[in-house]
């Protein structure tokens, strides 16, 4: 997801009207492209580095035995022993 104006600007596709005006400005103004790509290339190194989906991965399944933990604990998840594959 790109955050309009930090990272790049939104267009929607219908309106080459607004993409012509974003690529204008940032044309006339180089501080501001130099800026929104740093911010890009920094969001991109952060949110596709591996280390950061290993945490996120392993986040999701700390988070799923903790819930199947507390689903067992209330007596609410299934135990494969009480229903037999056919």
């Amino acid at each position: 997801m790109i955050r309009d104006e930090a990272w790049g600007y939104i267009v929607p596709p219908e309106n080459p009207g607004l993409l012509a005006k974003g690529i204008r400005k940032l044309r006339q103004q180089a501080d501001l492209s130099t800026e929104m790509g740093g911010n890009g290339r920094s969001q991109l190194d952060t949110r596709f580095a591996r280390a950061y989906w290993i945490n996120m991965y392993e986040h999701m399944l700390l988070s799923t035995l903790q819930e199947d933990r507390k689903q067992q604990e209330e007596g609410f998840l299934i135990q494969e022993h009480d229903h037999p594959r056919l």
